[in-house]
């Protein structure tokens, strides 16, 4: 079983106050398991999970632009995983689809896969 961590040594691997960590079980920000009438527990993952959410608020607070790390997030014309908003070069003109730098800079590519016109079939010469 994973280690449970007190609220003191929350606070303290944090460096906040005890009575912080408090409000923020109690609001929802972080999860944590009540024990008793007032013992609370948090898990290592769950604290770890909860930086991660404030250090991608952060980011998206300075930059304006979320990060998708999360998300299993690739391009819509040739597949290509984007990590990161930042990644994303253009989007779809029809259903705003992320596409790569490769695809919509150097290719010129405007639209995901499903919203590409067929290409104009020639007929042969005679």
């Amino acid at each position: 079983m994973e280690k449970l961590l007190s609220i003191e040594e929350v606070a303290e691997i944090l460096g906040l106050e005890y009575k912080t960590i408090y409000r923020l079980i109690r609001s929802g920000e972080l999860p944590a398991a009540r024990i008793g009438g007032r013992i609370y527990r948090v898990y290592r993952a769950d604290l770890e999970a909860y930086l991660e959410r404030q250090k991608q608020r952060v980011h998206e607070e300075a930059t304006g632009r979320k990060l998708v790390a999360q998300m299993e997030v690739r391009c819509g014309n040739c597949g290509q995983r984007i990590v990161s908003e930042l990644g994303i070069a253009g989007r779809c003109e029809v259903c705003q689809g992320a596409l790569c730098a490769s695809c919509f800079g150097i290719e010129k590519v405007k639209r995901c896969k499903t919203h590409q016109e067929p290409a104009a079939e020639t007929e042969p010469m005679t």
